[in-house]
Order: C-alpha cells, then structure tokens, then sequence
C-alpha cells in the first residue's frame, strides 16, 4: 500500500509507536503527522511536516505539498 502512495498522513489523536509513520519514513514519502506520542521522536528537522491535531491545518499542510511540487519532493 506505501508503494502506491505520494504522500502519507498520520491523523491520531492518540499514537503509542507510530509503525506505519516509520516505514513511511524509511519508504522516502513525504509525510504529514499529528504531533502526538512518539510520533515528535522521529521529527528530525524538516523531515515531515508535524501538527496538531487540527483538522485545517491537516488539510492545509495536504494542499501545500499538492500545490508546491518542490516541498513534495524535498520531503521524499
């Protein structure tokens, strides 16, 4: 399923160890995570984008990587 993806987000309100952000990260896709439980332990300078779990800003970070081809590849 990573394999088909362009990009990759992570909407919890609640993460324990996020698994499936990690292989995202390691499959290169551009991510979007909510800033929640261990997810700001693999939050290493701009290698996702991080938020809270607001769901504008969710879709904001989604339309800024759709509409700046550039950011989305930066974070691949």
């Amino acid at each position: 399923m990573l394999s088909a993806m362009d990009i990759f987000m992570l909407t919890s309100y609640s993460e324990g160890v996020p698994q499936t952000l990690m292989q995202a990260l390691f499959m290169q896709k551009a991510c979007i995570a909510t800033n929640v439980g261990s997810v700001r332990d693999l939050f290493f300078k701009d290698n996702f984008l991080l938020y809270g779990c607001d769901e504008n800003q969710l879709k904001s970070a989604l339309k800024l990587l759709l509409e700046h081809p550039q950011m989305l590849e930066n974070l691949s």
